[in-house]
């Protein structure tokens, strides 16, 4: 629950300031005739939103079913939990506040140090913020409480979620739709938003620590990087400290690395030390070699990308338009419609327009995949790398998001019969025809392999059910209505 909180906290801030003047607009919902406003339906939309960026590497807005009207439930939803709560006198202690407060920032001294340097009325909105997450996640505490599964329960919800299917598809990416000339013209008129940074100078300490280092060790390692850090912030110097505690062949120079451009540096070392302005130290970093303090030495100017280095990126973008995607969709139909009625063959439709790289090399065919969730061990950084050569890499880039299989898709996929063809099925990653060839039962080992996930998640589905009656309940006698557009 902590983890939620301080994730959402920052967007939502930034949402409330921007939204101000324009937020009283009552025709999203209404509570016994009070209205819910768009500061809360941006807020709480932007909540969503942050939650699928934390769970989901490749994000996109479209894999999240039903947006809008998901945040108007949800705000609904909160805001009846609030009445509950205060029917029931439950509060949160401020003892109880401060004590969740800090455990955002990396130590004390960080907190203390935003206690005197952030304005009074951010402290006075974030406390606030972090108190109503609170008091929701103790009232939802009771409302589900007892909502543990059976290990029947657990097994139903793994025969039904982890039940495969052998399928292939057809993609069709409305990219494939955007004219080389609108991409050239759209290229130029941005050309600015084009640049990359350019190299950086930097220093950096590491405190070195193995990554099958004991919990002792790495809680050695990152004390002693958090106290050199804490002596830089009392003005010690970088090169001095580096010198005498970097576990680095740069320590000999002072902790420098020289210069160096994106792409070199392992990514979370990247991220950090691009993100400092010169002359900047950044917190204590972590890395697979350890926890790392870097230092912005000089940094050179943005470089400028040429057309055919972001043609595709530019493509793409273009391609969630509303042209791109309406002649996708038609193309789709059509494919579909001539398979259909037997004037082409699925596999002569996959080689004449499927834009499915991987997939398309074999007929269309995906393989054996779950309803739900990939196996963990499957998903790494290593198979991304290769591209569609690797079969996982391959479901990534055409049916999943790290290791869940597209909502979309796998509805489609799902609700067929074996051997039919589907009408087109929009996801994220374009329009899909799917085919069925044949369906397996879940695979056993997994179940064994995977049990503490697998009752996590039907506990999860549980509490959601629970949560859903009680919610469906308290929405009638509150005299609940959703503004036109929003309803389901």
């Amino acid at each position: 629950m902590i983890s939620f909180v301080i994730g959402t906290i920052f967007l939502s801030w930034g949402v409330g300031q921007q939204r101000k003047q324009s937020a009283e607009n009552p025709q999203y919902a209404s509570i016994d005739g009070e209205p819910v406003t768009g500061t809360e339906y941006e807020e709480t939309r932007a909540r969503i939103i942050e939650r699928y960026k934390n769970k989901y590497k490749d994000f996109d807005e479209s894999m999240i079913p039903d947006l809008h009207k998901r945040a108007v439930e949800e705000v609904v939803k909160r805001k009846l939990l609030f009445a509950e709560a205060k029917k029931k006198g439950i509060q949160i202690s401020n003892k109880e506040l401060i004590q969740v407060t800090r455990l955002s920032f990396p130590d004390d001294n960080a907190y203390q140090q935003a206690r005197k340097t952030w304005p009074g009325r951010y402290w006075k909105w974030r406390e606030q913020e972090i108190r109503d997450e609170l008091l929701i996640a103790r009232m939802e505490a009771i409302i589900t409480d007892g909502a543990e599964p059976t290990n029947n329960e657990i097994k139903e919800y793994f025969n039904k979620w982890y039940q495969r299917a052998d399928v292939s598809h057809i993609l069709i990416d409305p990219a494939s739709y955007v004219s080389e000339e609108k991409a050239k013209t759209h290229y130029k008129d941005f050309k600015e938003d084009f640049k990359k940074p350019g190299p950086i100078r930097a220093r950096h300490i590491l405190i070195g620590v193995r990554q099958d280092a004991s919990a002792q060790d790495d809680q050695q390692a990152k004390a002693k990087a958090d106290s050199l850090l804490q002596q830089l912030k009392g003005g010690a110097d970088f090169a001095e400290l580096a010198s005498k505690n970097s576990n680095d062949a740069s320590a000999a120079r002072g902790g420098d690395l020289g210069t160096f451009t994106q792409g070199m540096m392992v990514p979370e070392f990247e991220k950090a030390s691009f993100a400092l302005e010169v002359g900047q130290t950044s917190e204590v970093v972590k890395t697979m070699f350890g926890y790392h303090i870097i230092k912005c030495e000089w940094k050179g100017e943005a470089i400028q990308q040429a057309y055919f280095e972001v043609r595709e990126k530019i493509r793409e973008t273009l391609g969630q338009e509303d042209d791109a995607l309406g002649s996708a969709s038609t193309a789709a139909k059509r494919i579909a419609k001539e398979i259909k009625a037997g004037t082409q063959t699925f596999s002569e439709a996959v080689a004449r327009y499927s834009d499915a790289k991987g997939s398309k090399k074999n007929q269309g065919r995906l393989g054996i995949i779950p309803r739900g969730f990939l196996p963990p061990q499957e998903i790494g950084t290593e198979t991304k790398k290769k591209g569609t050569d690797t079969y996982f890499a391959m479901l990534q880039e055409e049916v999943a998001f790290g290791r869940m299989i597209a909502p979309q898709f796998s509805e489609g996929c799902f609700s067929l019969k074996e051997g039919k063809v589907s009408l087109p099925i929009k996801t994220p990653f374009g329009f899909h025809i799917i085919k069925v060839d044949r369906f397996l039962s879940a695979d056993e080992k997994r179940y064994e392999k995977e049990k503490d996930e697998i009752q996590e998640m039907a506990t999860s589905q549980k509490k959601n059910l629970f949560l859903g009656e009680w919610y469906k309940c308290l929405k009638k006698k509150a005299k609940v209505r959703i503004g036109e557009g929003f309803s389901s």
